[in-house]
């Protein structure tokens, strides 16, 4: 008969006892949070929430769709990766009080943020081609989201800082009557009107990663307000958010209608513009 190595037995079970801490993961403040979310939940709702995969996706999709609704920060790989690795998992951790997925993907985007920052510094220090007539279209049928190389979220960035510099300068911060006169006078203040891009955009990275209340507590309200919003898009806060949403979209599409009147403007002075500018004359 064999027996066992009492020290071995000893060592053996010890590690199995210990197995549960050393996989764990730690519980987070922001886990925390979300898991007094969960049972003020399942002690107060009307509806019963199933905390389930289903869930997970609901808050992974919401959350990223806040904070990168346009795929400007985040490349395809990112989004690749973090679905395969918290896709289905949020739930266990809002149960578990931790926060893997938030932390992992509040990681990228910081380093996102400050690498935009050179990108958008870079992009707006270039000169712009306003020759050629472009359209920024953010339809789902045709727009990439998330972009698959450097390249690509340059194109994104590239169209969206033209766009911004072509509504101020038919803004009417610049040239007083910008509807009224040549392409010309107008891109005299193409350098403005870059300069106040730049300080936009720049103020926008700045009010995540230098927020004061901190940049993980600040991006945590966005995680949270991705859970809120999958157990209840009707609830009192986030139904103010999205009021504030639908005023901006509206806005918004005033001015899309507004800027069609100048595009037209703009186009027809380009022509000009391009005809008299092109290498060989009249461009082909």
């Amino acid at each position: 008969m064999r027996f066992i190595n009492p020290k071995l037995w000893l060592f053996g079970l010890s590690f199995i006892l210990l197995m549960p801490a050393v996989f764990a993961q730690p519980t987070t403040s922001i886990g925390r949070q979300s898991n007094y979310i969960k049972k003020i939940i399942e002690k107060f709702h009307y509806n019963k929430i199933d905390f389930d995969d289903q869930f997970s996706e609901q808050v992974f999709d919401g959350f990223i769709g806040e904070i990168d609704a346009l795929g400007m920060f985040f490349f395809q790989t990112d989004i690749d990766s973090l679905k395969e690795k918290y896709y289905h998992s949020i739930d266990q951790e809002i149960k578990q009080s931790t926060a893997a997925f938030f932390a992992a993907a509040a990681g990228i985007y910081y380093n996102s943020l400050l690498k935009t920052k050179e990108r958008v510094e870079r992009l707006l220090a270039a000169d712009i081609d306003w020759a050629t007539s472009e359209i920024s279209s953010y339809d789902e049928a045709t727009y990439k989201l998330f972009p698959a190389n450097e390249t690509e979220m340059d194109e994104h960035w590239r169209l969206w800082l033209k766009s911004e510099v072509l509504d101020g300068l038919f803004s009417g911060e610049f040239h007083p009557n910008p509807f009224e006169t040549s392409i010309d006078s107008v891109l005299q203040f193409e350098a403005e009107a870059k300069e106040t891009v730049l300080k936009k955009e720049l103020y926008q990275i700045k009010s995540f990663t230098e927020h004061p209340a901190g940049y993980n507590t600040y991006l945590s309200s966005y995680y949270l307000g991705a859970i809120a919003q999958v157990v209840d898009k009707y609830n009192s806060a986030v139904n103010e958010m999205n009021e504030s949403v639908e005023a901006y979209n509206k806005n918004n599409d005033r001015m899309n209608n507004n800027r069609g009147e100048y595009l037209d403007a703009w186009n027809k002075s380009a022509a000009k513009f391009t005809d008299k500018h092109a290498p060989s004359g009249k461009a082909k």
